[in-house]
């Protein structure tokens, strides 16, 4: 037994192990407890630096991408831009990120990490590399590719209008 059929067998109802009926060969199923279980791995250490997970990427995000802008961040993570205008007021108010107009065009603005950020990013890495290499313990290194593989395809399959994953390099 693997994955939510094992971890049924120690769920008792009514002391018998529940029924799946299906469930146990649903990929979102398993994708869904699968991304609780790595949330609530990482959540924790990110919060004791003010951060969540997507809030990290972000502050990542900018800090490789000078100027970037929240449509392309809500691009990037297939979120409305009111979500994202939302995390990044939080995190222009925490001081770890600022705005400016764009050179080429004034009427939009670019995203910069700051000093503060920067600091706020060089832990968060840390904690999440950590983290990837707690995640990879458990997958097997050598699972690694294919593992990223199989999501790309769920995320390009899923992309709006056809569009290509933008996590590919």
């Amino acid at each position: 037994m693997t994955g939510i059929s094992r971890t049924n067998s120690d769920v008792a109802n009514h002391g018998a192990p529940l029924k799946l009926d299906g469930l146990e060969g649903l990929i979102g199923i398993h994708l869904g407890i699968a991304y609780s279980l790595i949330l609530a791995d990482l959540e924790p250490k990110l919060r004791q630096l003010g951060l969540t997970p997507k809030l990290a990427a972000i502050l990542w995000l900018v800090g490789a991408n000078p100027d970037v802008t929240q449509s392309s961040l809500s691009q990037f993570f297939r979120l409305e831009r009111s979500t994202i205008n939302t995390m990044v007021k939080r995190l222009v108010g925490n001081g770890q990120l600022s705005t400016a107009p764009l050179f080429h065009d004034a009427r939009k603005l670019g995203l910069r990490i700051t000093h503060a950020g920067q600091e706020s990013l060089l832990d968060a890495k840390q904690m999440i590399w950590q983290h990837e290499a707690r995640l990879a313990s458990k997958t097997g290194e050598d699972h690694r590719p294919r593992l990223v593989e199989c999501l790309e395809l769920i995320i390009d399959g899923f992309a709006i209008s056809g569009e290509r994953s933008l996590l590919k390099g």
